[in-house]
């Protein structure tokens, strides 16, 4: 059996290595959307830090609904996708088995409340009437 050290050495690249994965699978998903949308960008920087940014900011071709949703597309996956590694990573610092999920509990209750206070109810408004007038 390993020490205590190579254990713990083995247990953070692995937390690294889902976490580039996660990464690199939502860069590929915005290049996705990119593509279907027409616009032109550099393949070989998407995964460059700070690309994204300059992207949504220098393309004339990106409208504002499209970028909007792009950058909405990002903060979710950074958001969904560090959410098991922090739980895990809670866990692993405290020692304590409950951690990770509490910490999962607070952040989604976090996002309830964060949606119900800053999100409007659309259940009565008939969303498709402007476009049949």
């Amino acid at each position: 059996m390993a020490s205590m050290a190579i254990r713990e050495r083995r247990r953070t690249l692995r937390y690294c290595n889902l976490l580039v994965r996660q990464i690199v699978q939502m860069k590929n998903k915005i290049g996705m959307l990119l593509m279907e949308a027409g616009v032109s960008y550099n393949k070989h920087r998407l995964h460059e830090t700070g690309y994204f940014r300059e992207l949504l900011a220098t393309n004339p071709t990106i409208d504002e609904g499209l970028g909007s949703l792009l950058r909405l597309c990002l903060r979710n996956g950074v958001l969904g996708g560090l959410l098991p590694v922090v739980g895990l990573s809670v866990c692993a610092a405290t020692g304590n088995i409950y951690a990770g999920p509490y910490y999962l509990m607070v952040v989604t209750g976090l996002t309830r409340v964060v949606g119900r206070l800053l999100l409007k109810e659309t259940h009565a408004i008939r969303i498709w009437a402007e476009v049949e007038t």
